[in-house]
């Protein structure tokens, strides 16, 4: 990616750059698996763990699914907190710290307010236990403290199910790490010693160094990131390598430099001792340092690029691509342009048909966060009497009555159609060409010319027009019960005339003729006349589908 952002100053240029470089890879992988590669070919790799976290929320952000190596944030996941504060607690009521993140957790759901009251004349050094403990909102922390000499295992089997903590107030990330502390607590081998445990759990909770729980399986369609270290022995069919035309140099400024074959070097002092200046000694260690450090980095680099089996793409931002239009030599390999600058020194003088260059000159607009499907959704239990129903909707009246083969993947065409939907039902009508480019791009989407008219052909359908002069309903939801059976769905646009109800149901599938249509969808569009007859029984039905590749509104004579 070129930098050519003339209306930020330098730094800032760099910096959008940079982030965007994140944009550019989420948006090619994205163009890969829509032409039919599963996430799973595909392996980003970085030198080092820092970037990994950020490039997985942009991934995210695109509903990309992956797996990155992240070495931290297991014990600073907010239900591990609620956890071991609990447990910290139980084991020693007398921690103020422990017992009011307990109880002010959903598993001691106590309020702030209640405890505070009780807090009003504290004297010093008095512990909260000691002011709380025979309080009526204390009976439920107190039940669970008699699971206190239980094995570790049970006991904590006993905080995740009090008050519904784990089914209710836990995303799905947080129950997998609930999941991976359990098995980490059934496996400590001195199950009746809560203290030894915990004094375990905090060294390593003080440290941080263990990453969140894994939340796909082995074999799971997601794209992996990786370092460029643990990529060894690995090959995937598609190779990102997240590279960097410049290395940063913090060795030569150290006034005080070490190497093990050379000793100590320091830098030299002018006479008058006001000024320091690198010393002989000093630019020897720095000319070492500098080759030992190009070493590892050609031997990592051979790693990396020799982990893809079909194609390797080496992403980067750079200010000037005619900085490097010298060839690869010693000096430009001395001065610290790291992969992207070997590169382009010897195949912008050299072409060769294994190596192109794609510059992508504007940057890429990323997507807000979506609602993730891991958001905490409240169990909650039907208390009345129970009967055998049977639920339908009318999309389901089409179907063939098998498992179909599960994809978690999110399909273009399910994108383009649902955006069409939307379209016709929020801008106004007739539509206007810029309108629909709008609202298209608000959403992420680049219509086509194609699509465009194909949206805009709705202005030229007389019926539809008609219907828009009436009263009518875009998404009109509707639920009826026949006997014993529900039926509920969705209509994509319902209209009510002075003498007849209209239905149409919008379609964007590629067909030959309007047959296929009707073939297709004749029994959802049934369900939906059977409907709103048990609703309004005096009143005709229409049914129609307006077909957007054919540019042309189909009725069902029935």
């Amino acid at each position: 990616m070129e930098n050519q952002e003339e209306s930020f100053n330098k730094i800032q240029a760099k910096s959008l750059h940079k982030n965007n470089v994140y944009d550019l890879i989420a948006n090619d992988i994205l163009t890969k698996h829509e032409q039919g590669i599963p996430y799973s070919s595909i392996c980003i790799l970085t030198r080092t763990h820092s970037p990994q976290e950020e490039l997985k929320k942009v991934l995210e952000a695109y509903e990309i699914p992956v797996l990155a190596e992240i070495d931290h944030g297991f014990y600073t996941n907010h239900a591990i907190q609620i956890v071991l504060s609990t447990l910290i607690s139980l084991n020693d009521p007398n921690d103020d710290i422990a017992l009011m993140a307990s109880l002010c957790s959903p598993i001691g759901n106590v309020l702030y307010n209640d405890i505070a009251g009780c807090c009003i004349n504290k004297e010093k050094n008095t512990s909260l236990y000691s002011l709380v403990k025979d309080k009526p909102f204390m009976q439920s922390w107190q039940q669970l403290r008699q699971y206190k000499n239980e094995p570790i295992s049970d006991l904590i089997r006993h905080i995740y199910s009090h008050n519904d903590f784990y089914f209710n107030y836990t995303t799905n990330q947080d129950k997998t790490n609930l999941d991976q502390f359990l098995e980490m607590a059934s496996q400590f081998e001195v199950q009746n010693d809560l203290d030894l445990f915990l004094e375990q759990i905090i060294n390593d909770s003080n440290q941080d160094a263990v990453g969140e729980a894994y939340p796909y399986g082995k074999d799971a369609n997601v794209v992996k990131i990786k370092t460029m270290h643990h990529s060894k022995g690995l090959q995937f069919p598609i190779v990102y390598i997240l590279s960097s035309h410049t290395t940063k140099d913090k060795y030569s400024n150290n006034p005080v430099l070490v190497d093990p074959v050379l000793g100590i070097s320091l830098n030299a002092l002018d006479p008058s001792l006001k000024f320091k200046r690198a010393s002989l000694s000093h630019l020897a260690f720095v000319t070492k340092k500098n080759h030992d450090d190009l070493k590892e980095e050609m031997r990592v680099f051979y790693v990396a690029t020799t982990r893809a089996e079909k194609e390797l793409v080496i992403v980067d931002y750079i200010d000037d691509i005619k900085s490097y239009s010298s060839s690869l030599n010693t000096s430009s390999l001395l001065e610290k342009s790291s992969y992207t600058g070997w590169l382009l020194h010897t195949y912008l003088n050299k072409p060769s048909s294994l190596f192109k260059l794609d510059k992508k000159n504007q940057l890429y607009k990323r997507p807000l966060p979506l609602k993730k499907d891991d958001d905490i959704d409240t169990n909650q239990f039907y208390q009345g009497s129970i009967s055998s129903i049977s639920g339908h909707t009318a999309s389901a009246a089409k179907q063939s009555l098998e498992w179909p083969d599960i994809d978690l993947t999110k399909k273009l065409s399910t994108t383009r159609g649902t955006l069409f939907h939307e379209i016709v039902a929020n801008c106004s009508f007739p539509y206007q060409k810029e309108d629909c480019i709008n609202y298209a791009h608000k959403h992420n989407f680049t219509l086509q010319a194609t699509d465009i008219k194909q949206l805009l052909s709705l202005n030229e359908c007389h019926i539809y027009k008609e219907m828009m002069q009436n009263k009518h309903e875009f998404e009109c939801s509707y639920i009826i019960r026949e006997n014993e059976e529900i039926y509920h769905g969705f209509i994509d646009l319902i209209a009510w005339h002075p003498e007849h109800i209209s239905i149409l149901d919008f379609k964007t599938d590629t067909v030959q003729n309007e047959t296929e249509l009707i073939d297709k969808y004749h029994a959802q569009l049934d369900a939906y006349k059977k409907a709103i007859h048990t609703i309004e029984p005096d009143k005709k039905i229409k049914t129609y589908i307006y077909s957007f590749h054919l540019r042309k509104i189909i009725y069902l004579d029935q």
